[in-house]
């Protein structure tokens, strides 16, 4: 039974590899800073409905 899933498990982490070696790096990083980006300007807006310093909207993205 342990021998079975440490099978199945291991099977899952190389596929889990595979796919990870195949991202295109280049175009994750792109699509996570843009993401990050259009983040800050709705945080400070949402602070500023708030009533709360925008300072503390900017840290709540960190």
């Amino acid at each position: 039974m342990y021998i079975d899933g440490k099978v199945i498990i291991m099977s899952l982490i190389s596929k889990i590899k595979s796919k990870l070696n195949n991202l295109n790096a280049k175009n994750e990083f792109l699509s996570g800073s843009t993401v990050a980006l259009a983040l800050i300007p709705e945080a400070i807006a949402f602070s500023i409905i708030a009533n709360v310093s925008h300072w503390l909207g900017f840290i709540q993205l960190l």
